[in-house]
């Protein structure tokens, strides 16, 4: 994603998506897991569903569609753990407590980093 569009995305911010979304779970009919979709991408509360044909899929969706979509134009990583809302205005997630989740767990992850550094 980098190569292609030139946005780094944090890996803190990865690691809070995910597990937010349910992509650590062990769970074989969880969501993610059966759609080899660990980030969820275009996996809609309207209960559609992409399946990918490999983790690695699911994965590099993520990738560039935080890149592309969501990086630039005025946002950064921090700003998308407050309002994750896309360039066109449209929110990642629509639970009421996305966000928060993915900041608290971004945070986390961050502080874990730099006590490691």
């Amino acid at each position: 994603a980098y190569n292609k569009y030139k946005k780094y995305v944090p890996a803190e911010l990865a690691l809070a998506q995910l597990a937010t979304e349910g992509g650590f779970s062990s769970n074989p009919k969880a969501r993610p897991i059966r759609t080899k979709n660990p980030f969820n991408v275009g996996n809609t509360d309207d209960g559609s569903n992409i399946d990918m044909g490999a983790v690695q899929e699911g994965i590099n969706a993520y990738y560039n569609l935080i890149a592309r979509n969501y990086l630039g134009k005025g946002k950064s990583a921090k700003d998308l753990v407050q309002d994750f809302v896309n360039h066109d205005g449209n929110h990642y997630a629509t639970a009421g407590t996305y966000e928060k989740l993915v900041n608290q767990i971004a945070r986390q992850a961050n502080r874990i980093a730099q006590t490691v550094v």
